[in-house]
């Protein structure tokens, strides 16, 4: 893998995603193996808490959604550490270090009608982080064509005022959209990432973006990396009810002095880069 790093920032910056070719064949398969371990019930580490969502077998064939896959399983975690995503995401954020903030597992069933995720922006979910400067490594498992239901962007859209704020991830209605974001929706580009096996893309955290059903018929399956940079620090969010709004991370991680959630807890949130 070889990028020039001050085209890669400048598009980037322009677009608010970027595509690189990340991982060989036999990185891919290990990958692929820590997740069929993984679905097959084993894990290495048990998380401390509950996650409302996490799929499990008897949930049936519907979209599965699983958080925390590099917590629980250690060659995944190994693979990502050792992986060039932490370095492309400190090129393009223009940060001296990266560490991990979530990671995401979706699998799309063939022939399940449900398996859209609606328009938002990452950082509307992650009020409780100080920097805007978060990115995302998408990482889908296999080929992806334009009916597995691919990552779709809205180009640009990291520019836009009110990106932040959206937050449909779970609406199956992709004709749906916030209010105070449809007139620069409708006339803005939609990137579909029809990546090969091995291909990651990156999209800024202020980068609306969803992915529309699958209609194949094979499964697709990717992760997300989201990633925080050197910045990034916690700070106390409200929301609309003006109650505290926190992240799963907050119950996770340790405290710092004052009492908050550390944000650079090694356990958590290890460094990606440099290594």
């Amino acid at each position: 893998m070889h990028i020039d790093a001050h085209e890669a920032k400048e598009f980037y910056h322009l677009h608010g995603w970027f595509i690189a070719d990340v991982f060989t064949e036999g990185e891919m398969d290990e990958l692929q193996y820590g997740i069929d371990r993984f679905y097959a019930g084993e894990q290495d580490r048990r998380l401390d808490i509950l996650l409302s969502r996490d799929w499990t077998p008897d949930k049936g064939a519907i979209m599965r959604q699983n958080d925390y896959i590099s917590l629980r399983m250690d060659a995944i975690r190994d693979l990502l550490c050792r992986s060039k995503i932490g370095e492309i995401a400190s090129i393009l954020t223009d940060s001296d270090s990266i560490r991990l903030f979530h990671d995401q597992l979706m699998y799309k069933p063939p022939t399940v009608k449900s398996t859209a995720v609606g328009w938002h922006t990452d950082k509307a979910y992650w009020q409780t982080c100080t920097s805007s400067n978060l990115i995302t490594a998408w990482i889908p498992l296999q080929d992806c064509t334009e009916n597995v239901g691919p990552l779709v962007v809205i180009d640009q859209s990291h520019l836009w005022e009110n990106s932040g704020r959206v937050k449909s991830f779970h609406d199956q209605d992709m004709r749906r959209l916030q209010e105070g974001s449809q007139s620069n929706f409708e006339k803005a580009e939609k990137v579909s990432f029809t990546l090969k096996r091995g291909q990651v893309s990156f999209h800024h955290c202020m980068a609306m973006h969803g992915s529309y059903p699958n209609r194949s018929d094979r499964p697709r399956t990717s992760l997300s990396v989201h990633m925080q940079d050197s910045s990034n620090r916690y700070r106390r969010a409200s929301d609309e009810e003006a109650c505290v709004a926190p992240h799963q991370n907050d119950m996770l991680c340790r405290r710092d002095e004052d009492g908050f959630p550390d944000y650079s807890d090694p356990d958590v949130f290890p460094v990606f880069w440099p290594q």
